[in-house]
């Protein structure tokens, strides 16, 4: 894969980075046919996400409200732990909570985020 992509960018940061990771993404689909794997590959500015089975992700942003998680009786007030500028996006296997609305990725489906936000 990064011979790929060094044959595509070469050796030097890429100037479009979201290209960079959208080719990355399409590289993704040959390991696929190797096994199940979910991916998450990021520089510290983008993220992305490739599901192979089990992936999901939501966005929280101001208004923030009260989130329940599902395994134990507890909920978390998000603002008390953010400001109004904050963007936090959560990707995990399964979802964490039961009153939010969670998006479910399908197989060979990839997000690209950028500072929490979809790309």
């Amino acid at each position: 894969m990064l011979d790929n992509v060094f044959e595509k960018f070469g050796r030097t940061k890429p100037k479009n980075m979201a290209a960079a990771f959208k080719y990355v993404a399409k590289l993704c689909d040959s390991l696929r046919e190797l096994g199940v794997y979910n991916m998450m590959l990021t520089d510290g500015d983008f993220l992305l996400a490739y599901c192979t089975n089990h992936l999901h992700w939501i966005t929280r942003k101001s208004p923030f409200t009260k989130a329940s998680l599902i395994d134990i009786e507890m909920s978390i007030d998000f603002n008390q732990h953010t400001t109004p500028n904050d963007i936090v996006t959560v990707i995990s296997t399964q979802p964490l909570t039961n009153n939010e609305h969670w998006h479910k990725m399908g197989i060979g489906e990839y997000k690209l985020f950028k500072y929490g936000v979809e790309v």
